[in-house]
Formats: C-alpha cells, sequence, structure tokens
C-alpha cells in the first residue's frame, strides 16, 4: 500500500465551497426578504371587527389615516386634495392595482370616505378598509 506524503490515516477535509455556496444563498435571500417587511411609519389604532382579518402584504398602495386627520400614502404624507395624483403617479397600472385604508379608530368617517373616492376616481378597483380581529371573550 502507498502512503500518501506529509498525512496520516484517518485524516479528512469538509468540503468547505458547498458550505461557502450555501451561506451566500442564505446572504442573498436574507437580503431580498428584508425589503418586503411593512414596518407602519405611525402607530395607528385600527377599528376592530369579528370578521375575517385581511393582509396587506401583497396590497400596492396603503393609505393611513391619522386621528388628526393627516393622510399618508406608502408612509409619505400628502394633503387630501394632492391624494388622487400622488396615487395615479404611484400605480403603474391602476385598474390591476390593489388599495388598503388603515384609519385611526378616531378618525371621521368622513377622512375614510374622502381617501376612498380619491383611491376610485385614481382608477383603483379594489379597496379594503383594514381593520384588527376582535378578540373573543
Amino acid at each position: 500500500m502507498k502512503r500518501r506524503r506529509g498525512g496520516t490515516q484517518g485524516e479528512f477535509e469538509i468540503p468547505v465551497t458547498p458550505l461557502i455556496d450555501i451561506v451566500f444563498l442564505l446572504l442573498i435571500y436574507f437580503m431580498l426578504a428584508s425589503h418586503f417587511v411593512h414596518n407602519r411609519a405611525l402607530q395607528v389604532k385600527l377599528p376592530e371587527s369579528t370578521g375575517k382579518a385581511t393582509s396587506t402584504r401583497n396590497q400596492d398602495l396603503i393609505i393611513t389615516i391619522t386621528n388628526d386627520g393627516h393622510f399618508l400614502l406608502n408612509g409619505r404624507g400628502v394633503a387630501l386634495k394632492d391624494l388622487s395624483g400622488a396615487i395615479k403617479a404611484k400605480c403603474l397600472d391602476p385598474g390591476n392595482a390593489r388599495c388598503s385604508i388603515e384609519a385611526d379608530r378616531r378618525a371621521s368617517v368622513q377622512m375614510m370616505v374622502e381617501a376612498m373616492d380619491a383611491a376610485k376616481l385614481a382608477g383603483i378597483r379594489e379597496v379594503i378598509v383594514e381593520t384588527r380581529v376582535k378578540a373573543m371573550p
């Protein structure tokens, strides 16, 4: 039997190349996934509902209405008179886009209706009002 020079019997090496490949793939995955995390700029207390919860993760636009009457479109402040134009500017295809309205429970119903009207004027067909699922006793 031939022996290799400088080597001892039973010595083995762990292949590092596949490990590096896996680490890079995980790194790329987490870098891409971190961009899809939805962080709310303001803490809005949503109204409660006993209905089924919906998710805003697939929504194209999010209109937030604060309790003091400010409107935000995807986290950026916008005036009510400019809301429809801002929605049109954000949407490439308003007919297929979805819009979610997150109104604070203390905000007036009139503000929510005005946000819905602005979305409809911009061509959005699907408008969802976000609520928080009410805890059952």
